[in-house]
């Protein structure tokens, strides 16, 4: 048994209320997840994508990939996830290629289905579209990052025989991950996908089985929401305006339901009994990563910067993270 790799998470939010540029929020991101690297130990990073978002959520996950690869040597690179729909599988496999070129072979691109409304109108695409488009997409990129030649004509995208470049090395193109909680999301992962962003562990046992099925092996990525301290009550306190403008931005749009059912949280207590939100002291995160690496996860990672925090925040959260839950897992895990 070995330990996962430990990861940050990112959406490049920007509220109006930080007060702050996209630029320097850009800048201090990439620098932290090379310290992160460097000085701490932190092997992935994840990027997630919206479009539309009023509070600047990243439409251009690829492109804070390519700049966070520029700074980093050895940390691994992902998004979770892009909404493939929405994407013209030629221009992302060429976009995917370049970035994992430039990481040195580190990117991975993590898709899926995207559930708003908003999004799809805003790209001429009908939602009714976006399962075909999702699966046709997977052909298509799984074609273009062998390298090879090859014809698709399809029901959504007709391209004749092509090449797509840059080509990858002998050692290949992008993994293709898969992010979803239903079960034909986690039959398709199983089927089509080299893992699943699954951060639901009663669902890990599911996808496992239908990896089992098809005689492949189940690669897991799991995502936790903790609200992480020694007092995890007084972090909560301390985070409350950053941590609701994300839980009512995400229920807005339809991440928890029915965006017009949402009833917006204003007692921070609500984070946990209504959203998604844990807390979490060192011995308790410990326990839940050790479950999970049981459980056969390889890759457990959190949201590292909430909408409109201060990066210090973030930062002592990251060394408390590294100091004090590390070496709990290990312990548990009985690793040396």
């Amino acid at each position: 048994m070995k330990l996962p790799r430990f990861g940050l998470y990112y959406d490049f939010r920007n509220p109006a209320f930080a007060g702050r540029s996209f630029a320097r929020l850009y800048a201090e991101t990439i620098e932290q997840a090379a310290w992160a690297e460097r000085a701490l130990g932190f092997g992935s990073v994840w990027i997630s994508e919206h479009h539309l978002a009023v509070d600047g959520y990243t439409p251009s996950p690829l492109t804070l990939a390519a700049g966070i690869a520029t700074r980093t040597e050895r940390i691994q690179i992902g998004t979770s996830i892009l909404i493939l729909p929405l994407h013209h599988p030629v221009r992302l496999a060429e976009d995917a290629l370049t970035v994992h070129a430039i990481s040195g072979g580190r990117f991975k691109l993590g898709v899926g289905l995207g559930y708003r409304e908003v999004e799809f109108a805003g790209f001429g695409i009908p939602m009714r579209d976006r399962r075909g488009r999702l699966e046709e997409g997977l052909a298509i990129l799984r074609a273009a990052f062998s390298g090879e030649t090859f014809t698709h004509r399809g029901r959504h995208f007709d391209l004749g025989t092509i090449t797509i470049t840059p080509k990858p090395d002998a050692s290949g193109g992008p993994e293709l991950w898969i992010g979803g909680f239903a079960p034909v999301a986690i039959e398709r992962g199983a089927r089509m996908a080299d893992g699943m962003v699954l951060p639901i562990p009663k669902l890990w046992a599911l996808y496992q089985s239908e990896c089992a099925k098809l005689g492949r092996k189940p690669r897991i990525a799991a995502g936790y929401h903790w609200i992480l301290g020694d007092d995890p009550e007084a972090e909560l306190a301390a985070g409350a305006p950053y941590l609701i403008h994300q839980a009512n931005e995400y229920g807005a749009h339809g991440a928890y339901g029915p965006a017009d059912q949402w009833r917006p949280i204003t007692d921070p207590k609500e984070l946990v009994t209504r959203g998604p939100w844990e807390l979490k002291d060192a011995e308790g995160a410990a326990e839940v990563v050790a479950e999970a690496v049981r459980a056969g996860v390889e890759d457990v990672h959190w949201w590292t910067i909430f909408p409109g925090e201060p990066i210090e925040r973030s930062n002592a959260r990251l060394e408390y993270f590294a100091n004090q839950v590390v070496p709990r897992v290990r312990k548990k895990l009985g690793i040396g």
